[in-house]
């Protein structure tokens, strides 16, 4: 099993469109610094910590491109 860690980043921010600075947030693998994402979410942090390490957590992404509707 793979424990996440999530953060505020120091010092790294973005702004919203009300113009106020927000902080990112930085999830990666518990004793693992190499294994990473960040986003302007804690959800959004470990979504790209997955969809950039799929096989660290046993899944696998495919493209399926355009589904009808």
């Amino acid at each position: 099993m793979n424990n996440i860690e999530v953060c505020e980043r120091l010092m790294d921010y973005w702004t919203d469109e009300k113009g106020i600075r927000r902080p990112k947030f930085h999830a990666q693998i518990k004793g693992q610094p190499g294994y990473w994402g960040c986003g302007q979410t804690r959800s959004d942090a470990i979504g790209e910590l997955m969809r950039n390490h799929p096989g660290k957590f046993g899944i696998n992404i495919e493209n399926l491109g355009k589904l009808p509707r």
